[in-house]
This record gives structure tokens, C-alpha cells and sequence, in this order.
């Protein structure tokens, strides 16, 4: 195998509070001559920057426990300001140095990433990928803030320039186990209306996803989607219902608000395999859970309530309003696909922008050399690249 570090050089990678199940990943997505160092909170030095309010504001905004006394939010936000300063000035002082961080949406992570891009340094957000055996490696960000383009025709352009690609999503369809739930919930099928009878499928997301606090819109908790659906359930043709599932590792019930929604045809199935639902349902509706991702896969169509990377007209259908829901509610088989679209789509997430993973029969994370390459090319150019990378085939 050709050497690792003659790629682009030998990097000082700045690893932000990285727990230490998470820090085999860390170190298979850069080269073994790369110096990794774990870092955390790094000491004042005494420096302000500008931009240092504002950077902080916006990290606070993102917290999951904001602080409601005003004097707790400007200590928190001196806090991160200070923070911000010293990770500024520490990336300033070292040329070429890479950031790396676990996710980096919320608080400290983000300001971390935001003081080093604001310094010049390269990034690398790391995220669990929605598909089987994938990794996100994205130099801008990680789900509704990464890099990928937001118009349809950016992916044509890449599949007529990698036709080889084409399908390479279809694999995956066949991997797709549902996430083991942390407590069993069993529900009374015999109260449930038959999976062969019309339905729309609704995967909740969990109370404090960070995708529904920062791009849910209307929907930034559970209780606040179950009541824009509910909203719209009355507009639904005749034997139609709405299937809920919980997601797996939430402690809350739904069941506590679906209780005000009595007389509605508005239904929690924890029994049935979420993809046997997504595969009997007629539509996938969520604020932007990756099972609406995972429900293209299955070539579903996908309502999404909230910001998703992957609500693009043409592979899902963006619903942000209640008035916009109960329109598709009148007549659920009425929205479709591009199916030509959605195949330049997921054959470029399935074949390019996910990394692939492999865990060796001694629990070795690993991640294969032609991922790796990708992963670096990233990294040193900042962004991208939808036109340079060959196809190495399915995973």
C-alpha cells in the first residue's frame, strides 16, 4: 500500500473532546505518521478577538440547556467568548493545523470549529453516517450545515460524469436494520389498524435531537410534531391513519400526547420493525429523521417538516406549514419522485460522500484505502469535490 503520509503531507491534527470509544475513528481517518493530539478547553491568553461575542451568542443559541437567568447567559456566553479567544489565537499560531471534532453543531464543539476556521485552519466534522457501515467526514459540517449542494442538478451533472455509479444505493436497501431500542416498548397490534391498510408512517425523533432544537422549524420537539400532524390528520382521505413509531432511545411516551388528539385516526406501533412500516406505509413523513433518508433506499416518497440536506424538490418533499401539510394530507398519493434525480442523489451518497467503514473480527475500526484518500483530499481542500473522484464500487 502506498504511504499514507506521502498524501498531502504529515498534518497536526487538534482532536476536540473526543471520548475514547470515539478516538479509533479519529485516528483511521488520518495517516499513522499524522500527529494526533487530544485536546480540550485550551487556557485564556488573554487576546480578544471581534468576533468573539457574536461567535459565542451563536454557540450558546445552539446549547441544549440554555441558562434562563440573564446573569447565568452572560457568564456562559463570557465563557465561550474566552474559549473562542484562546482557540483563535492557538490555531493562528499554528499554520496548517487541522480541527476535529465529534459532530460540532452545539456549544463549546461548535465554537471550537468556528474559532479554527475563523483562524484559517482546516476542519473536519466526523458523524456517524445514516446508512450501514458509514462515517461522515465533512469539512464544512454535518447534517443540515454540511457541504453538499442544495440543487438537483449538481448530482445529474456527477452521474453523467460516473454513469458506472449508477445504482450503487441499492445494495444498501438490503442492509437497513432498524436502531436497537434502549428500553422494549410493545404495542397491542390487535389495536392497531392491518399494515396493508393506507397509512403514512411517521418516525419519531428524540426529544432533545439536536436536528429538531436547530432546523425542526415549526417542529422542535415531539409534542410540537405530533400537533402539526394532528393538525393536519382531519384532511386525510377515508381509512387513511398515521402511524407513529417512538424513536428508540427516547424516554419520553408519545402516548401521553397523543392522548389529546383522542378520535383521530392517530396510532403508535413500537412492535412492528420500523422498515417493515416504512416498506408497507404509502408515505414517510418526518421533520428530517435519517429515516427519511433511509426511506428513499426503499424508493418511498418522503414528506420532510424541517430543514434536511436531502429535501430537494425532486427527492423528497419539503413541508414546512401546516396549511402545506393538510394539502398533502388531502391526497397523499398525489406527491411523487424524480427517480432519475434520486438515483444521482443516493448514488453519489452511497458511492462518494460517505465514508466507508469495517470492524476487523478483533473489534478494529478500520476505514478502507480508497475512503481514506477521499477523506484526505477533503481535508486539504476544505470542501467537496463532486467532479474528481473515481467510483470504487459498492460497499
Amino acid at each position: 500500500m502506498q504511504n499514507q503520509a506521502s498524501r498531502g503531507g504529515q498534518l497536526d491534527v487538534y482532536c476536540y473532546r473526543f471520548i475514547a470509544k470515539k478516538r479509533p475513528i479519529v485516528a483511521a481517518a488520518f495517516a499513522p505518521t499524522d500527529r494526533l493530539h487530544w485536546v480540550g478547553m485550551l487556557p485564556p491568553t488573554g487576546k480578544a478577538y471581534a468576533e468573539a461575542q457574536s461567535r459565542a451568542e451563536e454557540a450558546l443559541l445552539t446549547a441544549t440547556r440554555k441558562p434562563r437567568l440573564r446573569w447565568l447567559f452572560e457568564a456562559r456566553r463570557a465563557l465561550l467568548a474566552a474559549q473562542y479567544d484562546a482557540t483563535r489565537q492557538f490555531f493562528e499560531n499554528r499554520s496548517g493545523a487541522v480541527a476535529v471534532t465529534w459532530n460540532g453543531l452545539v456549544s463549546d464543539r461548535r465554537i471550537f470549529m468556528l474559532a479554527a476556521r475563523d483562524a484559517g485552519a482546516k476542519t473536519l466534522f466526523l458523524e456517524r453516517g445514516p446508512f450501514p457501515q458509514t462515517l461522515t467526514a465533512d469539512p464544512v459540517g454535518v447534517n443540515h450545515n454540511n457541504g453538499l449542494p442544495r440543487d438537483g442538478e449538481t448530482f445529474r451533472q456527477w452521474l453523467s460524469a460516473r454513469p458506472d455509479a449508477s445504482g450503487a444505493w441499492r445494495p444498501l436497501a438490503d442492509r437497513l436494520k432498524q436502531r436497537p431500542p434502549r428500553v422494549t416498548r410493545e404495542s397491542d397490534l390487535s389495536k392497531l389498524p392491518p399494515l396493508d391498510a393506507p397509512f403514512i408512517f411517521v418516525p419519531l425523533q428524540k426529544q432533545s435531537d439536536t436536528q429538531l432544537r436547530l432546523f425542526g422549524i415549526e417542529c422542535r420537539g415531539v409534542a410540537e410534531t405530533i400537533a402539526l400532524l394532528a393538525a393536519a390528520a382531519p384532511s386525510l382521505p377515508n381509512g387513511w391513519h398515521i402511524r407513529f413509531k417512538e424513536h428508540p432511545s427516547d424516554t419520553n411516551r408519545a402516548e401521553s400526547v397523543l392522548r389529546r388528539y383522542e378520535g383521530l385516526p392517530l396510532y403508535v406501533d413500537n412492535s412492528t420493525d420500523t422498515f417493515a412500516q416504512v416498506r408497507a406505509a404509502r408515505l414517510v413523513v418526518t421533520v428530517n429523521s435519517s429515516v427519511g433518508l433511509e426511506a428513499m433506499l426503499l424508493e418511498k416518497l418522503v414528506v420532510a417538516m424541517g430543514l434536511a440536506f436531502w429535501a430537494i424538490p425532486g427527492l423528497a418533499e419539503p413541508v414546512t406549514s401546516a396549511e402545506a401539510l393538510r394539502s398533502v394530507f388531502a391526497a397523499p398519493d398525489r406527491i411523487g419522485f424524480d427517480p432519475e434525480l434520486r438515483d444521482a442523489f443516493l448514488s453519489y451518497l452511497a458511492a462518494d460522500y460517505y465514508i466507508g467503514t469495517e470492524t476487523s473480527s478483533d473489534g478494529h475500526f478500520h476505514i478502507p484505502e480508497a475512503d481514506w484518500q477521499r477523506v484526505r483530499r477533503r481535508v486539504l481542500a476544505g470542501q467537496l469535490d463532486l467532479s474528481g473522484t473515481a467510483y470504487g464500487g459498492t460497499r
